[in-house]
């Protein structure tokens, strides 16, 4: 039977795994998208709008809906839409060292001019169920200048908990038990930061990675 997956969050499953010689291994794709039970399949367009982000891991898998903020699913159990999540998140992240700790980076809000509306970066403590806000790129010159709050991309170092953020402006990285964003190692005229990832040394440092708009 052939089925179309409509929705961006998709499980791989082994399903079999052998050592024998010959043997093959087989792998399903299950779509668990927000918009229906896990493990439901369909042929229309999804209800909960575009799966844009995932975070976390089974016991708490976390999906970022273009338009519809942020469902969340524990023990893989069914979606629910965290209520109190913020209105414009794109792009979401864990803390690997308190799994409670989730942190959530806006788009510019709808109105006009975007400063009308509180979007940036915004905090949980307790696995999603409250949200503070915690940061603004409009307090940077750069992003003031270009009248913009996004925060495109969010990051968290593996080992220590440093939260990186990617911004229009540069990169913001702020240690775990510092209140405030240090944006001086970020490089000048960098652009838009939209995406993190970190790879491990043979001496167990880490190599941090973004990327980047083109600059000015």
């Amino acid at each position: 039977m052939r089925i179309r997956l409509t929705s961006c969050a998709l499980l791989g499953v082994v399903l079999s795994l052998s050592n024998c010689d010959g043997c093959k291994l087989y792998v399903l794709f299950e779509d668990i998208s927000p918009n229906l039970a896990n493990g439901s399949t369909r042929s229309a367009s999804s209800e909960a709008g575009l799966t844009f982000e995932l975070a976390g891991d089974e016991p708490a898998l976390y999906a970022v809906s273009l338009n519809a903020s942020v469902f969340k699913s524990t023990n893989h159990g069914p979606w629910r839409q965290l209520d109190s999540a913020p209105r414009y998140a794109t792009t979401l992240a864990v803390d690997p060292t308190d799994p409670n700790h989730l942190v959530v980076g806006e788009r510019n809000g709808d109105p006009v001019p975007s400063r009308l509306t509180l979007s940036g970066l915004w905090e949980s403590k307790d696995a999603g169920a409250h949200w503070a806000f915690g940061f603004s790129p409009e307090t940077q010159p750069g992003c003031r200048g270009l009248g913009t709050q996004a925060i495109p991309a969010v990051f968290f170092s593996p080992l220590a908990g440093t939260l990186f953020i990617g911004t229009p402006c540069g990169i913001g990285r702020r240690g775990k038990l510092a209140t405030t964003f240090d944006f001086t190692p970020s490089p000048a005229g960098i652009g838009a930061v939209k995406a993190f990832a970190a790879s491990f040394r043979d001496n167990g440092s880490v190599i941090l990675w973004a990327r980047a708009d083109n600059g000015a």
